[in-house]
Order: structure tokens, then C-alpha cells, then sequence
């Protein structure tokens, strides 16, 4: 179980990588700030919820901006 607020769990996630470009931070923040705190949706408590929130089409359902105007694409295929 994670301990914190949000806003403490979406930092401490984000200072785990060092990012080579301001874009790909910006990405990666804009998906820990949704996945975790999505309306109508039990708050994440661990990595496994985490993961299966941060799949594109999860986040689209999350109410993530589409993946058109992103340019997200499903690179990989995570287990269910």
C-alpha cells in the first residue's frame, strides 16, 4: 500500500527517473496525475493498479485527452 496523498506519490514517482527531455516529463507527469486520481474510481494503492491505469486505452476511458490529439500509441501489450 502507498502512503501519501497523491500529489506526494505522483512526486516521489516522478523522481525515480531522470528524464533526458522536458517532453518526456511532461508525458509521464500528465499520466501519474490522471491514473491515480481519475474521478469515479477507488484512489491506486499500488504499482499493479497503477500499471493496468497507465495502458492507453485505460486512460482513455479515465477520461484522458484522446490519443489522437496526444499522439499516444499502445507500444506494448501488458498483461490483463
Amino acid at each position: 500500500m502507498w502512503r501519501g496523498s497523491p500529489a506526494q506519490v505522483h512526486s516521489r514517482l516522478l523522481a525515480v527517473e531522470q528524464f533526458t527531455e522536458p517532453f518526456y516529463q511532461r508525458v509521464a507527469s500528465a499520466g501519474l496525475r490522471l491514473a491515480p486520481t481519475a474521478p469515479d474510481v477507488p484512489p491506486v494503492d499500488g504499482s499493479d493498479e497503477l500499471l493496468r491505469r497507465l495502458d492507453v486505452d485505460e486512460l482513455a476511458a479515465l477520461g484522458a485527452p484522446s490519443t489522437a490529439a496526444t499522439g499516444a500509441t499502445r507500444t506494448s501489450t501488458w498483461p490483463s
